[in-house]
């Protein structure tokens, strides 16, 4: 088990800005953090590529603050502050680098990447122009995803960079000769593909035009307001005068998710907060969601978070906030 000090770092921490953890010569650290307290605000000299694998936190970075979930990664820049508020348990895969490693024809490549991103997202947030009473709040959530450059992979993505990822740790692990080529050659790809899917998330999402994106915006207040009910697709989609298959389309490419797995992933972060905030247990947190199933739900939260409920209702009261 990783070793944390009071600060939730697992590594020195010297006037703000943490240690490389690293694991041979290379230059580039692949490490799987389990993390039992919150980590504080923290600063690092290399670039950080993150994958949540198990648990639920809230990211602060960028001057906003966003619940991360399984299957969520972002890259945290060289001299940007961030920190994790843990409410149970969470693990995820780290992989720290020195950009000044990588050939400057390839950091050239993730400049424009970068900046083309950046572009992106400006332009989505102006075209959205909606307030946050107006959308109940979501508008401004998928814009802070949209800040902190996190990604959403599906079941596909997420086994190339675990394989990826897996590589480069087993590399550390073997400690052979030509590790640092295998492991950067690893980290290239899983950039490249990074920066492909985000590209692509962002540019489908801006292709709409304004109304559209209102419009999902508008079901997105709705959904969150109506956590309780089964909801039924194909009638939000007439509440915007759009066809199933249409509206399907569309709310994939603003939001990432289909609307199910979006759903499913809301009520689950509501259902944590009841959990923590109200003291609810797993039973009533799940009826105040709308599960009256409280097998089914047991099962769809452990394939959403990768723990239990009761794994996080036990943690409460010793996780650190």
């Amino acid at each position: 088990m990783n070793v944390h000090d009071e600060n939730g770092w697992m590594v020195p921490c010297h006037d703000g800005y943490l240690e490389f953890p690293r694991q041979d010569h290379s230059g580039i650290a692949v490490t799987v953090w389990n993390h039992r307290i919150s980590v504080q605000p923290h600063r690092h000299k290399f670039q950080e590529f993150a994958l949540i694998t198990k648990g639920y936190c809230i990211h602060s970075y960028r001057g906003t603050e966003v619940p991360l979930l399984p299957g969520d990664v972002f890259l945290i820049e060289t001299d940007e502050e961030h920190s994790y508020q843990l409410h149970a348990p969470i693990e995820l895969v780290n992989c720290q680098f020195f950009p000044d490693k990588m050939s400057e024809e390839f950091n050239c490549m993730l400049r424009e990447a970068e900046q083309d991103g950046d572009a992106v997202c400006q332009r989505q947030e102006m075209i959205a122009g909606l307030s946050d009473e107006e959308c109940g709040g979501l508008e401004s959530r998928q814009s802070i995803l949209n800040k902190q450059g996190v990604i959403h992979l599906n079941i596909e993505e997420r086994k190339i960079i675990e394989s990826l990822l897996d590589q480069m740790m087993e590399e550390q692990r073997n400690g052979e000769i030509g590790l640092e080529l295998v492991k950067m050659a690893c980290l290239q790809m899983i950039l490249v593909k990074f920066y492909r899917i985000q590209r692509r998330q962002t540019e489908q999402s801006s292709t709409h035009r304004d109304h559209r994106k209102e419009r999902v915006y508008e079901i997105l207040a709705y959904m969150e307001e109506h956590l309780r009910e089964r909801l039924d697709y194909d009638k939000l989609a007439e509440r915007v005068y759009w066809s199933a298959g249409h509206f399907r389309s569309v709310f994939k490419e603003v939001t990432g998710l289909a609307p199910t797995e979006y759903m499913n992933r809301l009520r689950i972060i509501k259902s944590l907060e009841y959990m923590q905030r109200e003291h609810l247990n797993v039973s009533q947190a799940a009826e105040r969601v709308g599960f009256d199933d409280p097998g089914y739900y047991s099962r769809l939260f452990k394939k959403i978070m990768g723990y239990s409920p009761k794994y996080f209702r036990s943690s409460t009261d010793i996780t650190s906030l």
